[in-house]
């Protein structure tokens, strides 16, 4: 019995072993020829990693890029990718999707494909000096944080937590925990010498973080519903623009041309910490909401540098 044990234990080890190098050369295979790697000879990768590398190779530039920041963002929640009929097929959580240039859609979304947009889209580090591009809310496809993280309240609720953030409790997945902790950790840090980052952190009256809902406009899930996104609010918005959908009752036709000066935003040392920690801000976004951050480091990993 105690042999038996020892064996069941060393095969439990070896094979996560055997897991985290066969990620490890798929990552290695994937940042090479996505443009993003450090000049991996392709000799010396396995047979199968050479075969993929081959098939990803034949893809645009741009779908590569898109391809790379996603697969390494998630690598370790992906359990596979194939390819299948000249495009990726990524296994999650023993069901599947089609990457269809960055779309990351089900079986039945590919047939209307062109109606999504890609999951990872433009967006810019830094300060913002000019507006964002207008446009019409895109439609998006929730399916790959569905099969992340589960496709009813309860299944998502399972992979939250409750901490604290600014001595606030918000509810949050934990895959962005982590990541929360050292943007409340680098906060605090700052706030001891800069006067305007300690009134923001003051000024934060409600935290909202874990919601099912919708994004207002369109019809995919807000990153609330998966627990990846927090709204800071303040006590005051000192008569500024905060939320495109409520200025839009005021400005119902130029809502998108307010002036960059006329709208709230946080200190921009703040917004700087929460992009270094992989949270983009939804001020940069053409319907604008300057209180949102939300977890998605697959689009700061192919994000433009800041003006």
């Amino acid at each position: 019995m105690l042999c038996f044990s020892v064996l069941i234990r060393m095969h439990s080890v070896y094979a996560h072993r055997l897991r985290r190098f066969s990620l490890k050369i798929a990552t290695m295979t994937v940042l090479l020829f996505c443009g993003l790697g450090s000049g991996l000879a392709l000799a010396e990768l396995a047979p199968e990693s050479r075969d993929r590398a081959m098939r990803l190779s034949t893809l645009p530039e741009s779908e590569r890029r898109l391809f790379a920041a996603i697969y390494t963002s998630y690598r370790t929640e992906i359990d596979s990718v194939r390819f299948r009929n000249d495009d990726a097929l990524f296994y999650v959580n023993h069901d599947s999707l089609y990457f269809a240039g960055g779309r990351m859609l089900s079986a039945n979304q590919m047939r209307c494909f062109l109606d999504f947009a890609p999951l990872v889209y433009p967006y810019q580090r830094g300060k913002m000096l000019t507006l964002p591009g207008q446009g019409d809310l895109t439609k998006r496809s929730s399916w790959f944080f569905n099969l992340l993280y589960g496709r009813s309240e309860k299944a998502v609720r399972s992979h939250c937590r409750e901490v604290q953030f600014l001595g606030r409790f918000v509810f949050l997945n934990k895959r962005c925990i982590p990541a929360l902790r050292q943007v409340e950790r680098q906060l605090l840090s700052l706030a001891k010498h800069s006067k305007e980052v300690r009134a923001y952190i003051e000024s934060i009256e409600v935290a909202y973080s874990f919601k099912r809902k919708t994004v207002v406009g369109a019809s995919h899930a807000s990153l609330h519903s998966f627990g990846l996104a927090l709204d800071l609010v303040p006590r005051d918005y000192n008569g500024k623009h905060v939320y495109w959908k409520w200025s839009r009752v005021f400005h119902e036709v130029d809502w998108q041309e307010i002036p960059l000066r006329h709208r709230w935003h946080p200190p921009q040392a703040v917004i700087d910490i929460f992009e270094e920690n992989g949270f983009i801000w939804g001020g940069k976004w053409s319907h604008f909401d300057t209180i949102h951050f939300e977890y998605r480091p697959e689009i700061l990993a192919v994000a433009g540098g800041g003006g």
